[in-house]
């Protein structure tokens, strides 16, 4: 585990599913107890703890007769907030005929505490119930942002993922039109076991194996780690609903010191394979809902005896050349970068000491690292908020030791994070750099 806090730099492959999904892994164990299914009546409860909202309670029943949305989030989603705006535009045009109602289990006073430093929360005029203990179990989820469709009768019509609520969704609902949005459905379970997909544990004793399955609906979940056995030793890998990249740049993930080296960012890969589809998440957001269905893996690999990590991710990487027919390997490559220089010998940006800690506003607004690298930063900033963005992130500053650094600006806005590094004596330059490249390619 790392010795730092990260408020939103979570782990590479969490950071990958997040982003392209735009689900949080921040999960909790589903309520099955009081699960309702398609087609069942919503129960007409009501709320009192409810922001932006008149002194009444909130009641569901209230709104028969539109589109009801429920948009479950957390204080910690930062997908979750980013939507917001989208949200809060499809209330703005479908007024009338939509109400979208935001709900979270964080409490009131956790909402109001982010929303102090947050300028989409402040914006936000959904209204909000907090504190929710009730209707997460009436719609059982794991992830965040998911969305419950509720149609004017007042049954529900599907748990699904953020994604698909778009314009053109509850447009094709108000039509009458058919949509093609599928219900996710989670099964009970405690915990994801691969194996026992196919094996009995009562019936066989499995010792040493390698599986794929594919997706998983007992969580939505996105994991990947080491198995260890008793005595903490490496025996195995685990992934749960993992793409094909994920897996195939894990050995990739992290430098010597355990520390996020950015190789995890979309811009780090480069790409040797007749078609993207079937290892990366589609572009086109109306086919993630099918792609997953298709594309999305279990993977768990247990080995007889402890090995290194090293040695679990060459079993790891021969299994994918096995099945797949792809490989990944790094190779150095001359780039155009966004790169992080000093532009004096003044040293500005050492270290105070203390907690290493990276806290980034969940809406992008600014960042704040308290003894980091310089190339923490900038991955942090420019490489997780533009995740889409062709060019890689480098430090240049050759500057070994640790940095405390806060920017009071957008962090995707380029020159206001400019004018802000000033003060540092640093600036962010475009030029060519030699930077490893992780290039996945089909076996021939």
């Amino acid at each position: 585990m790392h010795s730092y806090l990260r408020v939103i730099a979570p782990l590479f492959l969490i950071i990958i599913f997040m982003a392209a999904k735009g689900q949080s892994s921040g999960t909790k164990k589903p309520d099955f107890s009081m699960r309702l299914h398609p087609g069942d009546a919503v129960p007409d409860v009501s709320f009192s703890n409810v922001k932006n909202w008149s002194g009444k309670p909130l009641r569901l029943a209230d709104f028969k007769g539109k589109l009801l949305i429920l948009d479950f989030w957390t204080v910690n989603c930062s997908p979750c907030i980013a939507a917001m705006p989208k949200m809060e535009e499809l209330q703005r045009k479908f007024d009338g005929n939509l109400q979208v109602v935001m709900v979270t289990p964080n409490s009131k006073a956790a909402v109001e505490k982010l929303t102090e430093r947050s300028k989409i929360l402040q914006r936000t005029t959904l209204p909000a119930i907090t504190g929710d203990t009730l209707l997460g179990k009436l719609f059982p989820y794991t992830g965040t942002p998911t969305h419950v469709w509720i149609g004017k009768d007042g049954k529900l019509m599907f748990i699904t993922d953020g994604y698909n609520t778009s314009t053109e969704t509850v447009q094709r609902y108000l039509n009458g039109s058919p949509l093609a949005v599928k219900h996710r459905v989670l099964q009970p379970g405690v915990e994801v076991d691969v194996a026992a997909t196919i094996n009995d544990p009562d019936k066989s004793d499995l010792r040493c194996y390698s599986i794929f399955t594919g997706l998983s609906k007992i969580t939505a979940q996105s994991s990947d780690g080491l198995l260890l056995d008793t005595a903490n030793k490496v025996v195995g890998f685990k992934a749960v609903n993992m793409p094909l990249h994920g897996l195939l740049i894990a050995r990739f993930a992290e430098d010597n010191d355990g520390f996020d080296n950015g190789l995890y960012l979309p811009n780090r890969t480069i790409w040797k394979v007749r078609n993207k589809y079937p290892y990366a998440y589609p572009e086109d957001k109306s086919l993630e809902g099918e792609w997953r269905e298709q594309y999305l893996y279990c993977y768990e690999l247990k080995l007889p005896k402890e090995t290194s990590v090293e040695d679990v991710h060459t079993y790891l990487a021969n299994d994918l050349k096995r099945y797949f027919n792809v490989s990944a390997r790094l190779e150095n490559h001359r780039m155009k970068c966004f790169v992080l220089i000093r532009t004096s010998t003044d040293d500005k940006i050492k270290t105070k000491g203390g907690k290493h800690l990276f806290y980034s506003q969940e809406d992008y607004s600014g960042f704040e690292g308290v003894s980091i690298r310089p190339l923490d930063f900038m991955i942090h900033t420019f490489g997780e908020a533009n995740l889409r963005s062709a060019l890689p992130v480098v430090d240049g500053t050759h500057y070994t030791g640790r940095i405390d650094i806060t920017i009071n600006a957008d962090i995707r806005d380029l020159p206001a994070v400019r004018k802000e590094l000033k003060k540092y004596d640093l600036d962010i330059v475009e030029r060519e750099e030699i930077v490893p490249m992780i290039v996945i390619a089909e076996e021939k």
